[in-house]
């Protein structure tokens, strides 16, 4: 149903061209294969380089009209494909813009529009279409303003109207108004269309129309509804609040309000206001939502404005609603993200930003693991295997490296998946010697096979320095908002921001086998029922705050990525109480007591071990498919164990060097070349 908004509009229009300007490209006059940006000036890319992969090519796979279309497909977390369209060539902030399109959805698809002539300084709105047929848009902060259904698997078409003048911008999806909403940042120059992790989708009949004049609003009352998350596990309690305002110049004296919350619907009226033009008043809908499994809404309508007296010009923004997602994991499945980030990196803030938010609103589930780089938090063996191409990135699970911003979703689809094994863990710590003794029970939920592996990560919360390289560089500072759990917009901050005023949480602080996991882990495969007790031991740092430091269990599937794991404070793991293993434990005080030399090599190496007690000495050479290349025992030595590895029949690779001390283990890698 058209509204009077959208109609004066359509009228302004075709009365005023003159005063605005329009354009529109449904691509036919293309060939299949042409890069768009480099055949029509018209287009750009984020970084210029049209006729590259960062630009597009036109398609004939499938069309809306004609026989020609665009289509966008991610590779690996996004990209590369990066288009900008410049919607009149100057930053708008008055008048009325017109833009459409046709899409079709085939997995996911995003873009956003740019409020800046320079591309990157804020994205006035983010437009995602899930798998699901769920769409959302966010603004420059990190909160859903407006959700909506899309048909998936078919074109539909979108339009996004935005009177700037009235800061009003409504979205119509196939010709009916979904929802309003106001913009902090209410102004455009451009539109990105950029595909993230996952991204299918195409787009034709692409154009938009403006108008430097806006049509006068005289009685218009706005309904939001808004929530800090609309998605978590079933059963968590989400608070909602709601926001009236008058976008008119009739001053609006009463109101009744409808809210429905799962199905119970509850009035809210209130009398005595004198809500003139461009005010507002914030109402509770309720302080806690439980949110239900599976997917769920919570909407509020207005009934009636001033006593029914005032007749609303624009009905679409009389109803806002928020569509809830109540997550129901996999029993025993955790998720394991591993951040890259480092004080140095000025855009790494987003990644503190979201492992606080997730880790926070998906408590146990979502484990989050900082790996520093080049600075003093660095774990250099962690941050090294790790193997960042950027800054930040994350890995979920270990699959793609991505935006640590970008990671609820991938979590999402984690966390749903079954879990191979139950994890248990358990510590035992010596106040006196500093040593941590861990525990980690694995039993099988499905097979596990003896290309299975294990790894424990140790993290700690509430690092600080004093010195210069503890500052955290900001590039968010007077630009972009990114605002963190607590409020804090990091906009407001300075670059950098000072070592005092900055505290570090997840941070890896130890890695106790090697990244990919334990060679070996399990000798035998387990079945279902199955449980195999794994030992590790460490000597904390007197610098380590064991109180604030928390044991992550990893699960390593045979092709690297992590199945599930676990993540217990060291004190819940000591009340827990540790677990003798019954096999050989992996032990860092024995890695750390080994000397492999020299590394890479050739034609040999050297194993070399300094043994406080007699014991048996078992070395074993493993190439990378886990195959033993050489095993030998060594029975009864003592003091000073020196042994002479050959490696020349051996070919150009990677190997791991298993050495067996007596009931303890550890592994070495090294390098062959020819």
């Amino acid at each position: 149903m058209k509204r009077t908004l959208l109609l004066g509009l359509s009228m302004l229009f075709m009365a005023s061209l003159a005063i605005g300007q329009s354009f529109a490209d449904d691509f036919d006059s293309y060939t299949a294969g042409d890069y768009l940006a480099a055949s029509n000036s018209e287009w750009t890319t984020w970084g210029g380089t049209t006729g590259t992969s960062e630009d597009v090519q036109i398609s004939d796979e499938k069309a809306f009209s004609g026989s020609n279309s665009i289509k966008f497909v991610a590779v690996g977390s996004g990209g590369p494909q990066d288009v900008v369209k410049y919607f009149t060539g100057s930053k708008l902030t008055s008048g009325v813009l017109q833009t459409n399109m046709q899409l079709l959805v085939e997995t996911s698809a995003y873009f956003n529009y740019q409020a800046e002539m320079t591309i990157g300084t804020t994205w006035a709105m983010n437009a995602f279409f899930e798998a699901d047929g769920k769409g959302r848009i966010t603004g420059s902060g990190n909160g859903d303003i407006l959700t909506f259904d899309y048909p998936t698997g078919e074109w539909f078409d979108w339009k996004m109207v935005i009177n700037f003048d009235a800061n009003k911008w409504q979205l119509e999806v196939n010709g009916t108004c979904v929802g309003s909403f106001e913009n902090p940042d209410n102004s455009i120059a451009s539109m990105d269309i950029y595909p993230v992790a996952g991204n299918s989708f195409f787009i034709d009949d692409f154009g938009y129309e403006y108008s430097s004049e806006a049509p006068e609003i005289v009685n218009d009352a706005i309904v939001v509804v808004r929530t800090p998350e609309a998605s978590a596990l079933a059963g968590k309690e989400s608070p909602i609040t709601g926001e009236l305002k008058n976008g008119g110049q009739t001053v609006i004296e009463s109101f009744i309000l409808e809210a429905s919350l799962g199905g119970n619907v509850t009035p809210i009226e209130m009398t005595g206001l004198t809500l003139a033009q461009g005010e507002s008043m914030m109402f509770d809908i309720s302080e806690a939502y439980a949110i239900p499994a599976g997917d769920s809404e919570v909407s509020v309508n207005i009934v009636s404005i001033n006593g029914g007296a005032f007749e609303d010009e624009d009905l679409c923004n009389d109803r806002s609603a928020i569509s809830f997602f109540g997550l129901v994991p996999a029993d025993h499945k955790r998720v394991i993200v591993e951040e890259a980030t480092g004080t140095w990196c000025g855009w790494c803030p987003r990644g503190t930003v979201a492992l606080d938010r997730f880790s926070a609103r998906y408590p146990d589930r979502y484990i989050g693991v900082a790996v520093h780089n080049g600075d003093p938090m660095t774990n250099a063996d962690y941050d090294n295997d790790l193997g960042a191409p950027g800054y930040p990135n994350a890995l979920v699970n270990r699959g793609d490296f991505l935006d640590p911003g970008q990671t609820e979703a991938p979590f999402i689809e984690a966390v749903l998946q079954s879990s191979a094994a139950m994890i248990v863990q358990g510590a035992e710590w010596d106040a006196d010697t500093r040593e941590l003794k861990m525990s980690m029970g694995v039993t099988a939920l499905e097979a596990i096979t003896t290309n299975h592996k294990v790894n424990i990560v140790l993290t700690e919360d509430g690092l600080a320095g004093t010195d210069a390289t503890w500052a955290q560089a900001n590039y968010y500072s007077g630009g972009t908002d990114l605002i963190d759990i607590n409020g804090v917009n990091w906009n407001t901050l300075p670059d950098p921001v000072p070592a005092a005023d900055m505290v570090y949480d997840h941070v890896a602080r130890a890695i106790l086998a090697p990244f990919t996991g334990l060679e070996n882990s399990f000798s035998d495969d387990l079945a279902i029922g199955e449980e195999k007790v794994f030992n590790f031991f460490y000597t904390v740092p007197e610098d380590f705050n064991i109180e604030k430091m928390h044991i992550v269990s990893m699960l390593i599937n045979p092709d690297g990525t992590i199945n599930t794991g676990e993540g217990d404070t060291v004190m819940e793991d000591i009340e827990n109480g540790f677990v003798e293993g019954t096999t050989a434990t992996y032990d860092t005080e024995l890695n750390n007591a080994i000397n492999v030399f020299p590394n890479p090599t050739s034609d040999f190496t050297n194993v070399r071990i300094n043994l406080s007690e007699r014991s048996d000495v078992i070395l074993q050479v493993v190439d990378m498919t886990g195959k033993a290349v050489m095993n030998k025992t060594y029975e009864n030595q003592n003091g000073l164990f020196s042994v002479m590895v050959e490696t020349n029949t051996l070919s150009a690779g990677n190997y791991v060097i298993k050495i067996n001390v007596g009931d303890k283990y550890t592994t070495k890698k090294i390098s062959v070349v020819k």
